[in-house]
């Protein structure tokens, strides 16, 4: 793809095509891309006549930036964080303000932004109190990139206190809760022909039991607990697209036949098979066919995935004890038990 030349700053459309005078966001794979879409759209029915560029760090993040971007707004691979590199790129889009998603803090990217005196904010702000231990360990590096931060919007008030307690400002700081759990204007899960056609090969009126974003090893583990549930069949769907081949030889070391969704072959034996979805940006619609949904990188991974999409469809959601990076969403669904 010739656009990857983008993240060198070489563009193929001239200069003088360019929108200036933009709100650069950079954000770097699909959910970070997925938040940046959703505060644009929302930001654009407010103010209808502000510039957006989108710059994504990863192709499968450009790739649904560029598919379900509204109308006018650019999406471009980010920069490398180096400075004559993000020198070109300034002086292209000649941004006005630059918003980071979900604690992004690029150093050279900064530093330039205080250059040009252009105002610097970071969404969807997350800060444990370790890290803030770590900050404060490290003030002599640190407190100069941070400063360059003119607002941070933190997810929840314990984050906002986190900064706080490094040396922001109340003024600097504001509770919006997290972007990725806003519901308001998401586009709903929506059951599709063709996943219902794929599913109903394995054998109709079967549950489904979606392992959604799952990382390293936990395809198997999941599998084989689904395997356990009479009639159930195992949807996974690995949170990278690249990690096919390895979960693919995972499940069929553990005696199942491994059907993909990319040049789907209907299964020889039902019972001993499994779906893997092998293709990004589909997910949302995956859970409107599942009865349950696992939420990956919860058990053998740290941290959690996302489980609004899940929650947005209206499905009950299975996750395991490490899903740190979603609270207090985590702990307050748990509450409402």
């Amino acid at each position: 793809d010739r656009r990857l030349l983008q993240r060198l700053g070489l563009f193929c459309d001239p200069v003088e095509f360019e929108r200036v005078g933009v709100i650069y966001i950079h954000a770097v794979s699909v959910g970070e891309v997925r938040m940046a879409l959703r505060l644009v759209t929302r930001w654009l029915e407010y103010h209808p006549d502000k510039r957006f560029v989108i710059a994504a760090t990863t192709s499968t993040g450009f790739q649904l930036g560029e598919k379900e971007a509204p109308e006018g707004v650019r999406v471009i691979y980010s920069p490398l964080d180096l400075p004559l590199v993000l020198k070109v790129v300034f002086n292209r889009f000649e941004p006005v303000l630059i918003v980071l998603v979900d604690s992004e803090l690029w150093p050279n990217l900064l530093h330039l932004g205080e250059q040009r005196g252009i105002p610097v904010a970071l969404v969807n702000a997350r800060l444990s109190q370790r890290s803030a231990r770590r900050y404060e360990k490290l003030r002599l590096v640190t407190a100069p990139l941070l400063g360059q931060l003119k607002m941070v919007c933190a997810q929840a008030a314990k984050h906002a206190e986190s900064w706080n307690s490094i040396g922001f400002s109340d003024e600097a700081l504001i509770v919006t809760g997290s972007l990725k759990f806003d519901l308001q204007g998401m586009e709903q899960p929506a059951e599709r022909d063709e996943f219902r056609e794929m599913i109903e090969a394995f054998g109709p009126g079967r549950p489904i039991v979606l392992a959604a974003s799952t990382h390293a090893g936990e395809e198997r583990l999941i599998a084989e607990a689904i395997r356990e549930v009479p009639g159930a069949l195992a949807v996974i769907l690995p949170r990278h697209v690249e990690r096919r081949d390895a979960a693919r030889s995972d499940l069929e070391d553990a005696g199942f036949e491994v059907i993909l969704r990319s040049g789907f072959i209907p299964p020889k034996g039902s019972e001993a098979a499994v779906l893997l979805v092998d293709s990004t940006g589909e997910l949302r619609d995956w859970t409107a066919h599942a009865d349950v949904v696992v939420i990956g990188k919860s058990f053998l991974g740290r941290g959690g995935q996302n489980p609004v999409e899940a929650i947005a469809a209206g499905v009950p959601v299975i996750c395991g004890p490490h899903m740190g990076n979603f609270e207090p969403l985590i702990t307050e669904l748990r509450a409402e038990e």
